[in-house]
């Protein structure tokens, strides 16, 4: 009997357990993409963030603080320094700002609020007394 489910049986069987175990394979592959690709994203995003709030302490330090002692705080310096910061941004990462475009990502949006994000930040530690220092 069991020479009958070897040399019978086992050689049926092997073509379809070849079609499971191939899609199995092929599902775990694509799995396993996604998450590389999603983590590989997730991990320029967050270079991307750092960036971003380096670069907005640094234009504090350089330009804000002084303008704002100096009295000549006003819309259009807020955007002067804003632009400074977006351009630091994407000076510092031009591959990280392509691949993220390449995915999808809307570039300058996401970038503008990561700066946003870091300008709020950066005004509390302000408030709070801290000295604000690049990242």
């Amino acid at each position: 009997m069991r020479d009958f489910l070897f040399q019978q049986l086992l050689p049926l069987l092997s073509g379809p357990l070849q079609v499971v175990l191939m899609a199995l394979a092929a599902a775990v592959a694509v799995k396993i993409r996604a998450y590389v690709h999603n983590k590989t994203l997730a991990d320029m995003l967050v270079t991307l963030d750092r960036y971003a709030a380096g670069a907005v302490a640094d234009v504090y330090q350089r330009t804000v603080k002084t303008a704002k002692s100096e009295g000549g705080w006003d819309q259009k310096a807020q955007q002067a320094a804003r632009d400074a910061a977006l351009a630091q941004v994407r000076q510092l990462a031009p591959a990280i700002l392509a691949s993220l475009k390449a995915a999808g990502e809307d570039v300058d949006a996401t970038l503008g609020q990561m700066v946003e994000k870091a300008v709020v930040e950066l005004n509390a530690k302000v408030a709070s007394g801290a000295t604000p220092v690049t990242p």
